[in-house]
């Protein structure tokens, strides 16, 4: 198809199905043969289960150490939105579609944490981030950038003040939870 060959992808759409899917307590598989192509399935429950019902592992986490407070999800991609807010079950979660409103919404709501995209319209991540560590309120607010862009030394250069960096094809409960672990258990010190 032309427009494929015109229009490259950002190489989320899988990873990101496949999320969706797992939060919905379904899975994706994949059939693929040489030359012919591949086929996807996608399996989801018939019922859903309430998100505010917790499951066995939220259940057992819940009798873990369970963080609370106020995280600022700022990213213009509705789906990673939703998967970090289903991932982040412990804090009560505030969300803002470009950089511009993210930090208007961290100026007047001080957060406990931070979540922000790279690439986003308008103010970009990077602007934001400066923005935040130049303001006396929100300077030591924890900042986890989560991205899909690749990233060089110079962009690590530029992120030094942000307190971890994840790829948006690696969110999942067993990459975040260890780092909110450190995160939050680093602020609750300071």
């Amino acid at each position: 198809n032309r427009l494929q060959k015109r229009v490259k992808g950002t190489g989320l759409g899988l990873p990101l199905c496949r999320r969706l899917a797992e939060l919905m307590g379904g899975s994706v598989r994949v059939q693929s043969r040489l030359g012919q192509g591949s086929t996807f399935f996608i399996r989801v429950p018939l019922h859903y289960q309430d998100p505010n019902k917790p499951t066995t592992f939220e259940t057992q986490r819940q009798h873990a150490h369970a963080f609370s407070g106020r995280a600022l999800i700022i990213d213009d991609s509705d789906s990673t939105r939703y998967v970090l807010r289903k991932l982040l079950v412990d804090f009560d979660v505030i969300e803002a579609a470009d950089g511009l409103e993210g930090l208007n919404t961290a100026l007047a709501l001080l957060p406990d944490l931070i979540f922000l995209d790279l690439n986003m319209p308008g103010l970009d991540g990077y602007s934001v981030l400066n923005r935040l560590r130049e303001g006396q309120a929100t300077r030591e607010v924890p900042v986890i950038i989560v991205t899909s862009q690749p990233l060089d030394a110079a962009d690590y250069d530029r992120l030094q003040t942000a307190q971890a960096v994840l790829t948006k094809q690696a969110l999942n409960n067993e990459s975040l939870r260890p780092l909110l672990d450190n995160v939050m258990s680093a602020r609750s010190l300071a």
